[in-house]
């Protein structure tokens, strides 16, 4: 099996959930994105999207180097249908690190494949994706769609690894 990091932002725990599930499933490490500014309450929540839309860095940290992975797992939640700041300052630092990539974001509500699309715009080589409602994270069809995503990583991986032969 590769070596696989699933790293993480959260907010509201919605992530860190998503994250954990993945990790179990793809038998990864797993690593929290820390922003250093707070977006507690509804200052935080408006400033946020205001960031997010505007495409915006932060200061963040994180402990693992995600050049020791064959693959890196980005799980986040979307603000005003884009990237997050930490999400967004951790993709800058990292990758031109990365050796392969993917991404399942959640959403509070609003426009999924849109959310998706922005994404795939700073993440355009992503092995795989995958954009689900925070309510439905806990469903059985949110499960089986996390576990498809894993199978769809394992695969890719393996396939690239036998064509590497």
């Amino acid at each position: 099996m590769s070596k696989v990091l699933t790293v993480y932002f959260t907010r509201t725990e919605n992530s860190r959930k998503i994250a954990e599930e993945i990790s179990i499933k793809l038998k990864s490490d797993i690593d929290e994105i820390i922003d250093k500014k707070k977006w507690k309450g509804v200052i935080g929540f408006i400033s946020g999207g205001f960031n997010s839309v505007f495409e915006k860095a932060t200061k963040v940290t994180y402990k693992k180097n995600p050049a020791d992975y064959d693959v890196v797992i980005i799980v986040s939640p979307v603000w005003a249908t884009k990237m997050p700041p930490a999400v967004r300052t951790y993709v800058e630092e990292n990758i031109d690190k990365f050796n392969n990539y993917a991404f399942i974001v959640n959403n509070a509500g609003g426009n999924i494949k849109k959310a998706v699309s922005n994404f795939k715009k700073v993440l355009p080589k992503s092995i795989a994706e995958y954009g689900t409602s925070k309510n439905d994270i806990d469903s059985d069809s949110c499960q089986k769609c996390f576990e498809d995503f894993a199978d769809a990583v394992r695969r890719i991986l393996e396939k690239r690894k036998t064509n590497a032969k």
